[in-house]
């Protein structure tokens, strides 16, 4: 008795996807560097968090971030001079700033000189982080584009 052997292949779906994207948080703490980064979570990044300019310079001449985010609050940091390297020498690099929700100056500062595209506020000088339309809009898009590829 002599078998006939079928071969059935399962068609397999290639899913396309966009790139890991890289942000990097420059946080004077790290519980406000971790609820931006929880807040960030579901945006599938990956996520670097540092704690000094130096540190920050490091991991953006290294390893080509896609965001840069940076508290401009604590001016020892060195937040500010970081978004404005990054908007002059790193162009295709979006920036961002932590800031307090009142202080328009700073706000002014990061859009003219650091090329911000959007804000996280403090809320009262607490670690309270909320986000502002520019990080919703930027954040929008990128799960847009994302749901774009995983549908091709």
């Amino acid at each position: 008795m002599q078998g006939t052997m079928n071969a059935q292949f399962n068609s397999c779906q290639i899913m396309t996807r966009l790139p890991l994207k890289k942000y990097l948080i420059l946080a004077a703490d790290a519980v406000t560097g971790n609820q931006i980064a929880a807040l960030l979570e579901e945006s599938d990044w990956c996520v670097y968090l540092v704690h000094s300019d130096k540190q920050a310079y490091q991991r953006v001449l290294h390893d080509h971030m896609d965001l840069v985010i940076a508290d401009i609050d604590a001016v020892d940091l060195g937040g500010l001079a970081v978004l404005i390297y990054c908007h002059h020498h790193e162009p295709a690099v979006a920036t961002v700033a932590i800031t307090p929700v009142n202080d328009d100056y700073r706000k002014k500062l990061a859009r003219e000189l650091g090329g911000c595209s959007g804000f996280f506020y403090l809320q009262y000088d607490s670690l309270n982080i909320n986000l502002c339309a520019g990080v919703k809009t930027l954040l929008a898009s990128d799960r847009e584009k994302q749901a774009m590829y995983r549908h091709e």
